[in-house]
């Protein structure tokens, strides 16, 4: 939470919070900013996505990515009952009820579910592609790996590509990296997991032109050397 917020007690709005809300994004069928962590939550939860006192909107949209398919990462990508045009015409009936509750009364809250609401229904087309990493040549995937965490990086990518303006990836649950015993085999082991798909990220980024304009910060809250 400190990394991420800059406080570890009170609730402040998350580094990719106040940097969408004060750069916006440039792709409004999917979130301005996105978490990717391959199972479960890190230490503080979704605290270290808050938006706090800032719109809901701006809090981080969170993504398990041990997953495959893009229909397996984020649920109810797809809707088997209606079809896109009566979907849209359900979220202009509630839209419009949830503007008229609105006008009487004050809910910052309210006006974050209505954003929500509108980003879910464009990101069942816009998701589908973002997330579908079988898109890319089987050179590219080799690059990355085929590991959990080599698909985080390739789906940020393609996020970024996409104008996803903040994409934060975790290593994993918990706290991965804060070894209290045997520190110089386990962080070994976790620099070999993400050694690779660092690379391979960098590498690409490169490759598209598009590493001139985005940056990069690999780094955690704090780390014991392998002499402690």
């Amino acid at each position: 939470r400190l990394l991420n917020c800059g406080a570890s007690i009170m609730a402040r709005p998350s580094i990719g919070s106040w940097i969408t809300y004060g750069l916006g994004t440039e792709n409004q069928n999917l979130p301005g900013f996105v978490v990717l962590v391959p199972k479960g939550m890190p230490v503080a939860g979704a605290d270290n996505w808050q938006s706090s006192f800032l719109p809901g909107a701006f809090q981080g949209t969170y993504i398990e990515t041990q997953d495959r398919k893009a229909a397996d990462l984020i649920d109810h990508l797809t809707n088997t009952d209606l079809d896109p045009a009566a979907q849209r015409a359900q979220l202009d009936f509630t839209t419009a009820l949830n503007r008229r509750h609105q006008a009487t009364r004050s809910d910052p809250a309210l006006e974050a579910r209505i954003q929500s609401f509108e980003t879910a229904f464009r990101m069942q087309t816009a998701a589908t592609d973002a997330f579908d990493i079988g898109r890319e040549s089987e050179k590219t995937r080799e690059m990355y790996g085929d590991t959990t965490l080599g698909r985080q990086f390739l789906i940020a990518r393609r996020l970024a590509e996409r104008g996803v303006r903040f994409i934060q990836l975790w290593h994993g649950a918990g706290q991965p990296w804060d070894s209290h015993d045997d520190l110089e085999k386990n962080h070994k082991r976790l620099a070999m997991e993400a050694d690779q798909p660092i690379a391979a990220l960098l590498t690409d980024l490169k490759r598209l032109g598009m590493l001139d304009e985005t940056l990069v910060i690999w780094g955690g809250e704090f780390g014991r050397t392998p002499t402690v």
